[in-house]
């Protein structure tokens, strides 16, 4: 944009330059008037720019998801309800991955239409993640195209770039909690996520997949069927998203949602987490819409500040996928998954990297990967 521009500067002086010369050689008073019209234009048009720019709104589309290394196509529509902008109006938009870090910035060229502006742009999803696209301002230029006015625009789109997957078998044995030994009981409570340990009446802040239509429809009234393991003693998939570069955290999301995508298929329920503000967003998954539903969320914003594992132990079985070895040590309950360039090593853990970690996760059973 700016190089079209100092372009149509130029030729804007180059042909001021032209009739100042015939001016002087032949003295026409068509001459002087052309020239003053050309010379003073510019300048007149951003005056009525300025009045223009008020009534601009911009309108930003954008499909709701996309896979990996797809190519997307995005438009910005801008709506003008009153006197037309004198020029060529450019948008400048504004990319960034929420969960890689990545950024980048277009400025787009837009055609006049019946109803105001509008030009279709694509964008290139190499990573998965939760994609911003903010219009961040309108350039509305001089006649000649050389004179820029930014005007302000609030506009803003959201895409979620979701990750690929792949088959990954998980042993009974790797997603259960270990045994501590002392309680050799299998009626208790906690000891079984598909049968009921008791049936009571419905709680505010009970799992709403736990009542019993059935049983309630009879008496009238919500009856929770309360399982033999409760939600706070299950598996918790966790992603710690605090460090790691744009690769591996794509490896990352692929790895945690290939997953709970079998979890999902062998029927377990599970809760998915990551670290975020300081504390642990949770959200409870019984099934593949539950994951396909939830998993966006874990892309929007890349967590911060790193989440002590003692802070995980109300969950019976924890698999803890990050990108950097935990500062201290973990407990039997805790299945380390690093995504690492080769060169990390942690008692207890499965280590892969971006190139091999649909090879290594494949597999997984009590033994390792």
């Amino acid at each position: 944009m700016k190089a079209a521009m100092i372009g149509r500067g130029l030729l804007w002086l180059l042909c001021l330059a032209l009739l100042v010369l015939v001016l002087l050689v032949s003295g026409s008073l068509w001459a002087l008037g052309l020239l003053a019209v050309i010379a003073l234009l510019p300048f007149a048009s951003l005056i009525w720019n300025g009045t223009a720019k008020k009534k601009l709104q911009a309108k930003l589309m954008l499909p709701a998801g996309a896979r990996k290394h797809s190519r997307v196509q995005g438009n910005l529509q801008v709506s003008c309800t009153g006197p037309a902008p004198l020029g060529r109006v450019y948008g400048r938009i504004e990319l960034q991955n929420d969960l890689t870090g990545e950024q980048a910035v277009l400025s787009l060229p837009l055609e006049q239409t019946d109803s105001g502006y509008e030009a279709y742009f694509e964008l290139y999803t190499a990573h998965c993640g939760g994609v911003r696209v903010t219009v961040r301002e309108l350039v509305l230029t001089d006649f000649f195209g050389f004179l820029p006015m930014p005007c302000k625009a609030d506009a803003e789109g959201r895409l979620t770039v979701l990750p690929d997957t792949f088959p990954v078998e998980i042993d009974a044995a790797m997603r259960t909690a270990p045994s501590d030994g002392d309680d050799t009981r299998d009626d208790r409570k906690g000891s079984d996520m598909t049968e009921t340990f008791q049936l009571r009446e419905y709680q505010p802040g009970d799992n709403l997949h736990g009542i019993h239509w059935k049983l309630s429809g009879k008496l009238d009234k919500l009856i929770y069927r309360e399982p033999a393991q409760p939600v706070s003693n299950a598996l918790l998939l966790f992603w710690d998203q605090s460090s790691g570069t744009s690769e591996q955290m794509d490896t990352l999301a692929e790895a945690v949602f290939s997953v709970g995508q079998s979890l999902c298929e062998q029927g377990v329920p599970f809760t998915v987490g990551k670290n975020e503000q300081g504390e642990i967003q949770t959200a409870e998954i019984t099934g593949q819409d539950g994951l396909i539903e939830h998993f966006p969320i874990l892309l929007r914003r890349r967590g911060a500040n790193r989440q002590a594992l003692s802070e995980l132990a109300g969950f019976g079985r924890v698999f803890y996928f990050t990108a950097e070895i935990p500062d201290r040590e973990t407990s039997d309950a805790v299945q380390i998954f690093l995504c690492s360039d080769g060169t990390g090593a942690a008692d207890n853990a499965i280590v892969f990297t971006p190139d091999n970690a649909s090879e290594v996760l494949e597999r997984l059973n009590a033994y390792g990967a």
